[in-house]
């Protein structure tokens, strides 16, 4: 539970920031501005996913973290982990060719590193059930 109110805060902390942000600037919807609203959207959205299992966890009076939850998340870290490296060796290669200032591309960088987790404990979560 103490896990689930620390989301809880983090994201609060996250969505009033964003908020703010979009209040006090002038935007213009390019590449960059879009990567930048795109990272905390991803952040949010997966902190929402996570509150929400954890209060029907605590509803249903489960553990709040079992073994099976802690190896799929290491499993998950560890896949993005491996492919982030890949993700910035592209990014790396390819920064030269592409017209964007550099922490547009950093922000990419971050905003794909988040995808890559989502999606590989989505991957580890729900298609990959061979947990060892």
């Amino acid at each position: 539970m103490k896990k689930t109110i620390l989301i809880t805060l983090v994201a609060i902390m996250v969505a009033v920031t964003f908020i703010l942000w979009i209040a006090n600037t002038e935007l213009a919807f390019d590449a960059g501005t879009i990567l930048m609203i795109l990272i905390p959207a991803v952040i949010l959205a997966f902190a929402a996913i996570r509150l929400i299992r954890g209060i029907s966890d605590a509803r249903n009076q489960l553990p709040p973290e079992d073994e099976l939850s802690k190896m799929i998340l290491q499993r998950a870290g560890a896949t993005a982990f491996q492919l982030s490296l890949f993700l910035w060796l592209v990014i790396g290669s390819i920064e030269d060719r592409i017209d964007m200032e550099g922490h547009t591309i950093i922000g990419a960088g971050i905003l794909g590193m988040a995808i890559l987790f989502a999606l590989s404990w989505v991957y580890h979560r729900y298609v990959r059930r061979s947990h060892d």
